[in-house]
């Protein structure tokens, strides 16, 4: 096996096996991650028998190969090395050569046959949810999740997909059970500029049930929205600035329809007759309110931002 690589697309892939290798030395192969090179694809992957990662590499294979090296020693070496390409080569008895630059390192790795076999699948089965979702979903779930290491079964929550869109949490302990359900919002927004503001309507399906939501506008300088929020330079309410405009009251069956008129005003461009342009990214978003708590975010100097669902606009 032989392959090269850019340093940091083996960095960033190395790094999300960092916390899942065992670093018990009851099955030493467990510490290791698995390379595995096949024409132009690279895959490596790590697993503690519990949970597994795998990811892949945009690089050159030199030589078809499969082989497992300590994944603690790769990442530190990779991490340290200056130079932009890492070539690895598996040589005689399962050591591996790596080059980047003018430095060279040899470690030895052990029979890629001992590493477990990891599951096979691939992504038509599989559907994006918002992180903040999934993550209140296991916060209502998982006190009741056993902590009886003897009955396995009940250790985890049940995950199930169901007809509309909907996905359900439901965890045991024997004693009680809880369920949490995720609903999969989708809809239609349109807007149009004008010199005195601009129009938006929206229609939206999947809601939860009489469940009342907010839409709020944020526009981002180019090249838009990033995770850090770099690029905003305008926030507040859709419509009216005082908030008299922008609440949302879902139908019993999860459906709203929200018409307004968006005047000009601190929101940079988005109420005025260049609300698009290539200078400008513009999200509406609609966190939800419930159980007095705000889900999806809310602007404001004390609360995160987040989405529970939203629109991108850009010319």
């Amino acid at each position: 096996m032989e392959i090269k690589a850019k340093r940091g697309d083996l960095l960033a892939t190395l790094y999300w096996t960092q916390s899942i290798v065992e670093r018990r030395n009851t099955m030493p192969i467990l510490g290791n991650v698995l390379i595995e090179a096949k024409k132009n694809a690279i895959h490596l992957t790590a697993t503690d028998l519990e949970v597994g990662v795998r990811g892949q590499v945009e690089g050159e294979v030199t030589k078809e190969g499969t082989v497992t090296v300590n994944a603690k020693k790769l990442y530190e070496i990779i991490r340290e090395v200056s130079h932009d390409q890492v070539q690895l080569k598996r040589l005689e008895n399962e050591w591996v050569e790596i080059r980047s630059g003018k430095s060279l390192f040899k470690i030895v790795g052990m029979d890629a046959k001992e590493f477990p076999q990891f599951p096979a699948f691939d992504g038509k089965g599989l559907s994006t949810t918002p992180a903040s979702t999934i993550r209140e979903m296991i916060e209502r779930t998982i006190f009741a999740v056993s902590t009886d290491e003897t009955r396995y079964s009940l250790n985890g929550v049940y995950i199930e997909q169901t007809d509309g869109g909907k996905a359900r949490m439901v965890a045991t302990d024997g004693h009680h059970i809880t369920l949490g359900e995720w609903r999969r919002a989708k809809g239609h927004a349109s807007i149009k500029c004008g010199r005195k503001g601009t129009h938006v309507t929206l229609q939206l399906t999947g809601l939860i049930p009489n469940g009342v939501y907010t839409v709020w506008v944020g526009t981002f300088q180019a090249p838009g929205l990033t995770p850090d929020f770099a690029n905003l330079i305008g926030l507040g309410a859709l419509g009216a600035p005082d908030g008299s405009q922008n609440v949302i009251v879902a139908s019993p069956n999860g459906t709203a329809a929200l018409s307004v008129f968006h005047p000009p005003g601190n929101l940079s461009m988005f109420g005025s007759s260049e609300c698009l342009s290539e200078e400008f990214e513009v999200l509406l978003w609609l966190p939800l309110h419930l159980d007095g708590q705000t889900h999806g975010g809310v602007p404001g100097d004390e609360c995160e931002l987040g989405f529970q669902g939203g629109f991108r606009f850009r010319q």
